[in-house]
């Protein structure tokens, strides 16, 4: 009853979504380089997107072209790394086996602690954690935050010639995702960690830019390269460090 409860929560909010662990269909999705299907599979939820096209009251056709956009991203960023999908599955793995003990922090006094913001200088659930399951949710973090904020920028970055309303959706999109500061709409977005996934939003899209910015596309290329080149939650808050790591 929990899960469903926290699926059907979720179920109105999710436009799409490429899972990169999924065998890909026989006929594609292409890997970006003219060699065929790629692993992976690519998910739209035609009922949200509709729902949220019509209460932005956007362009229909650039609406869902720009949803799909940020998801054919995803796609090509795993095409471009055949190494990503196993590697973040490894450091889910790690992460959910430290949150997995009865006595841990998914504890029943833990996650009240939690919802409260925790003792930690962090506050929340990250501040109740062990050294390696915390390295765990920050490994796994970041990565998330590059995904999406670099999916992000894609999505904005094709110009108005082939999405005319990008600049209107994108400022109609990020007041909505903001969402209600209603008490019960606050709890229940920090229960489901949807906080967490907007910080991820800005977070990486803020590093991609200023990452482009310091060594232009090709250097910010360079993330895909192996697994070192990954940024860490560190370098994410602060790009120049990364840059200086990988690029010298």
């Amino acid at each position: 009853m929990q899960v469903g409860a926290v699926l059907a929560a979720l179920s109105g909010t999710v436009l799409g979504q490429f899972d990169p662990f999924s065998p890909a269909p026989v006929d594609g999705p292409v890997d970006g380089s003219g060699g065929g299907p790629s692993r992976g599979r690519l998910l739209l939820v035609a009922p949200n997107v509709l729902t949220v096209e019509r209460a932005l009251r956007v362009d229909p056709a650039d609406f869902r072209l720009w949803v799909a956009l940020h998801e054919q991203t995803h796609a090509l960023q795993f095409a471009t790394a055949p190494w990503l999908a196993d590697h973040l599955r490894g450091r889910m793995a790690a992460l959910l086996a430290g949150l997995a003990d009865d006595d841990g922090p998914l504890s029943l006094g833990a996650a009240r602690s939690a919802l409260r913001g925790g003792d930690g200088d962090d506050g929340g659930l990250p501040a109740l954690l062990p050294p390696d399951t915390r390295r765990a949710l920050d490994e796994v973090g970041a990565v998330m935050a590059l995904l999406e904020g670099h999916a992000d920028v894609a999505m904005d970055a094709v110009g108005r010639s082939v999405v005319p309303s990008v600049r209107q959706i994108r400022a109609r999109f990020d007041r909505r995702r903001a969402g209600s500061r209603r008490l019960g709409t606050v709890v229940l977005r920090r229960l489901l960690g949807l906080d967490v996934k907007l910080a991820q939003y800005r977070d990486g899209a803020a590093f991609v830019r200023r990452v482009r910015r310091a060594v232009g596309p090709d250097g910010l290329n360079a993330v895909w390269a192996a697994p070192d080149h990954l940024p860490s939650a560190a370098e994410i808050a602060q790009p120049r460090t990364w840059v200086r790591r990988v690029h010298g």
